[in-house]
């Protein structure tokens, strides 16, 4: 679609964020904001870390690391959700720019809680993980092929040993790889959402310039016919 229907968006979004705040009441979730109700699963803070860690960079990681792990994996994008949805609710003509994604996070954020708090399968996460598994095992299957005559031959072991290190970091590499072309896709999809919204904010402007364009080498007589048949419709 070209242009986004946002009485539709805004419909759905009120009724599931409203399901979903009956879910998390139902798991002893605290506050009366979706905010804070997210908010109130974090049961540590950053100060917390200081007991084991003494480097703050290993204390902010293990943190992040924390909270990128709360609620199955759930808790930072229901923040997100949190926050749009109050976007939603507050600013007038605001759009979410990954309507999609705030939406399925939303849907799975319900089956989580649903579930008793266990993740339901999952297409997308389930096509990345095996996505980066293919990618990881790649250098191992180039060494194979570069090896496959001399893996009896005692000689070649270390080369071998040698291979196997550099593969495990080209394995890496190329996952990370793998994993950062997934997030330039959902780069992408969201700049399509923005321009989606430009477009229908402007529409009253793009369907009068589509008429002056349509009208502009009309001459009258054209016009009078196409009234009559309008008229007959």
């Amino acid at each position: 679609m070209i242009f986004r229907n946002e009485y539709k968006e805004l419909m759905n979004a009120l009724y599931l964020t409203k399901t979903l705040e009956d879910e998390l009441d139902k798991n002893n979730a605290k506050g009366i904001s979706l905010s804070d109700k997210v908010k109130s699963f974090e049961t540590k803070t950053e100060e917390n870390f200081w007991d084991e860690y003494d480097n703050y960079n290993d204390v902010s990681y293990q943190y992040r690391k924390y909270k990128r792990n709360l609620l199955g994996g759930n808790y930072n994008n229901l923040r997100w959700v949190a926050h749009e949805r109050n976007q939603l609710m507050h600013q007038n003509g605001y759009f979410i720019s990954n309507y999609k994604r705030f939406k399925h996070t939303l849907k799975n954020s319900i089956d989580y809680f649903k579930n008793g708090q266990t993740n339901s399968f999952n297409l997308r996460n389930f096509l990345i993980t095996v996505g980066s598994s293919i990618t990881f095992l790649i250098p191992f299957g180039v060494l194979t092929l570069i090896f496959k005559d001399k893996l009896s031959d005692n000689g070649s072991i270390i080369f071998i040993i040698f291979g196997i290190a550099i593969a495990l970091q080209l394995g890496k590499l190329f996952s990370d790889l793998f994993k950062s072309l997934i997030e330039i896709i959902s780069s992408v999809i969201t700049g399509f959402g923005v321009v989606q919204i430009e477009l229908t904010k402007n529409k009253k402007f793009i369907f009068l310039a589509l008429l002056i364009i349509f009208l502009w080498n009309k001459d009258l007589n054209d016009l009078m016919v196409l009234l009559e048949h309008l008229e007959q419709l």
